[in-house]
């Protein structure tokens, strides 16, 4: 039960409401969970944000090699600079983007 399709939830953190983002980001993480899959949510980094000073840069950088290893990419709605990024590495690496979970569900088996 160790083999199971990897997603990275793409969102916004910063930029607009930070506790809907972190809503929509925890709402996502729960469904792919109860589908069967293993997501990675960075937005779960708005809880060590107070306790760990890094600039965004530095986030970022942390994030890509986590969607480097991702079967795919789920990009929740909302304007974010990192998240443009994300999708954009995932892409020129061949990474599927999804902009619905629906369609990933019907589209990526959960193994």
């Amino acid at each position: 039960d160790f083999i199971k399709v990897k997603v990275y939830i793409s969102c916004p953190i910063t930029l607009g409401d930070k506790i809907h983002n972190l809503d929509q980001s925890l709402r996502a993480y729960r469904t792919l969970i109860e589908a069967g899959y293993a997501p990675f949510n960075p937005a779960l980094t708005y809880f060590v944000v107070p306790f760990i000073s890094a600039p965004h840069d530095t986030w970022l950088s942390c994030d890509i090699p986590w969607v480097l290893c991702a079967d795919c990419l789920l990009r929740l709605p909302g304007e974010s600079i990192g998240a443009e990024h994300e999708c954009a590495v995932a892409i020129a690496h061949g990474i599927p983007v999804y902009n619905d979970i629906s369609l990933l569900l019907a589209s990526e088996p959960s193994c």
